[in-house]
């Protein structure tokens, strides 16, 4: 140990104390006003009026003291003082300033002799982060309540500040010191004579202490969702289809808004994004996210869903996000959420209350492979639909070419049968007028007969005679024309049948052109443009598709030529 010694200036001004560094004499000497640190000479100089309350404050610490020191610190002989009239009317003598602050200094390192574990909340620590001390205050709140019951000044010193935001920053869960976080600190009461300060002198904060707290805090927020019954709410929100319009919250001009964008531009579909700038740490995030939360509500009718992103950083920049407010806007919005802030490990409310990846890039990837995979869905339903439809063509052609057979047979069979029932009808009707017609004839024959004489009968019989034989001449004649009227008629019906056959059109160069719902195609407007069609010929058919329209086409066009005229006759 070196010599601890206490010596008077030439001029007598100063007292001069020398000693290694004890930091209880530090503190002592530190509460006097005016005391200095010379760090060339390692001496301290303080004024001599304090030589009576420094050696007194020494004492304990065997100090060798100069005998001017002494002297001077020893009360004057003779004359009243003012200690002595105040003691003659029995009170304590009157203190300085000095006196006062270096009691004061005592009081509190004889209190607290030794550092101490302190719990508090940060608060005017964030103002202060830009300067080489960290100089802030440790608060104490009411329970249940904003208002400050105590609070406490407390700096950490720029050597120990390094050590300590190194040491939060290697931790498992890296932790950043900002307002509002709830620290179990470790340190050592200060007071500064010179301004009459209380401070705190950290050298330690636990980042435990601060993780639990920060996640008591979230699991009461989830709680407190749960008994409200909207916990799940949005989660069970189903997943759009074609998740392509997307309303974005996150920072104006920040890298996870880069880098989410990019992933959907890189993919090339076609995802409209609507951005709402908005803060994702510190005091602004609840106000900025609420608004935002609030705006898309309102247009939850042209989105598919939410996305709430930032990136990366310490675990307290995340618990901005352990949020009840925040939380319940987002369990109750009407369109689906999904969250990307950043975090590989640690989960935030949001994380609990929305679908969630880790990363703005992971949700955007994410997002793309959602249309990716509708798209597959779309392209293999499109190529089953396409296939059923050729089926059903297939089927549907060789149903009507077997319908158009069979239509084709019956009709020729029942041309036949008509015409043999025709036939044998006309010669019976034929037969039976002129047999009724001759026993007719034969009859009024006989009247005649009956009232004539013998020679007008005989002329009457030859009149008779030779009319019957015209008429037997007729009779044989007749016949054989009427039955080549009817086969006559009967090969006009067949010729016009047959020039109706939809093969015999088919032949001539005609086509049947069907749409793709199976509609046959009389007008431009039953084949929109690039429609497939199907082109029926007469040994076979066609797929083809729109290219363009011609309209004001002669309408005599339009439907196929009646050729019910042309027919050998």
């Amino acid at each position: 140990m070196s010599q601890r010694t206490v010596t008077l200036s030439p001029d007598r001004t100063l007292l001069f104390v020398t000693s290694e560094y004890n930091e209880e004499i530090r503190l002592v000497l530190r509460s006097f006003s005016g005391a200095t640190w010379n760090s060339q000479r390692r001496v301290w100089s303080l004024p001599a009026r304090h030589s009576a309350a420094l050696l007194e404050r020494l004492a304990p610490f065997d100090f060798l003291v100069d005998s001017e020191v002494a002297s001077a610190a020893a009360p004057p002989a003779a004359g009243p003082s003012i200690e002595s009239a105040v003691e003659s009317v029995g009170e304590p003598a009157p203190l300085s300033v000095s006196e006062v602050t270096a009691r004061v200094g005592m009081a509190i390192a004889e209190r607290f002799p030794q550092a101490m574990w302190v719990t508090g909340e940060l608060s005017s620590f964030d103002k202060g982060t830009l300067r080489r001390h960290l100089f802030f205050e440790l608060v104490e709140k009411a329970p249940g309540q904003d208002e400050i019951a105590s609070r406490l000044s407390a700096v950490i010193f720029h050597q120990q500040r390094v050590i300590i935001e190194e040491r939060l920053s290697r931790a498992a869960q890296p932790l950043e010191l900002r307002d509002g976080l709830n620290v179990l600190v470790h340190g050592r009461l200060d007071f500064y004579p010179r301004t009459g300060r209380l401070q705190l002198i950290i050298d330690n904060v636990d980042p435990f202490f601060t993780l639990g707290d920060l996640a008591r805090r979230r699991q009461e927020i989830l709680d407190r969702l749960a008994r409200e019954g909207i916990l799940q709410r949005n989660l069970s929100l189903p997943w759009p289809v074609l998740p392509l319009r997307i309303g974005l919250i996150t920072g104006a001009e920040s890298d996870a808004l880069h880098d989410f964008l990019q992933t959907l531009r890189q993919s090339g579909y076609g995802f409209e994004v609507q951005h709402y700038p908005a803060a994702v740490q510190g005091p602004r995030l609840e106000p900025e996210m609420l608004g935002a939360l609030e705006f898309f509500a309102s247009r939850a009718h042209a989105l598919d869903l939410v996305a709430i992103i930032r990136g990366g950083g310490p675990r307290s920049d995340l618990a901005w996000f352990d949020n009840l407010k925040v939380a319940r806007m987002v369990a109750t919005l009407p369109v689906k959420v999904v969250v990307g802030i950043g975090h590989e490990r640690d989960r935030s409310v949001l994380d609990e209350v929305a679908e969630s990846e880790k990363t703005p890039t992971a949700l955007a990837e994410m997002l793309v492979n959602r249309v990716a995979a509708a798209e597959s869905t779309l392209d293999a339903l499109a190529q089953r639909l396409i296939q059923r439809t050729r089926q059903r063509l297939l089927l549907e052609s060789e149903r009507h070419r077997h319908q158009g057979r069979r239509l084709w047979a019956g009709a020729r069979q029942s041309l036949e049968h008509s015409r043999v029932l025709i036939e044998s009808q006309y010669v019976v009707a034929v037969r039976q007028t002129w047999t009724s017609r001759v026993q007719i004839e034969r009859g009024h024959l006989d009247q005649l007969a009956r009232q004539i004489r013998p020679p007008r009968l005989r002329l009457l019989l030859a009149k008779v005679h030779t009319s019957h034989q015209e008429r037997h001449r007729k009779l044989l004649h007749r016949p054989p024309r009427l039955l080549d009227q009817g086969r006559f008629r009967l090969d006009s019906a067949r010729s016009r049948l047959l020039a109706l056959d939809p093969a015999r059109v088919l032949a001539r160069g005609y086509a049947v052109v069907r749409n793709q719902e199976g509609l046959l195609v009389k007008h431009p407007g039953a084949a929109p443009l690039g429609s497939p069609i199907s082109i029926r010929l007469a040994s076979g058919e066609l797929g083809a598709r729109v290219e363009t329209h011609r309209l004001g086409v002669d309408p005599r066009l339009t439907d196929a030529p009646d050729d019910s005229r042309e027919v050998d006759r």
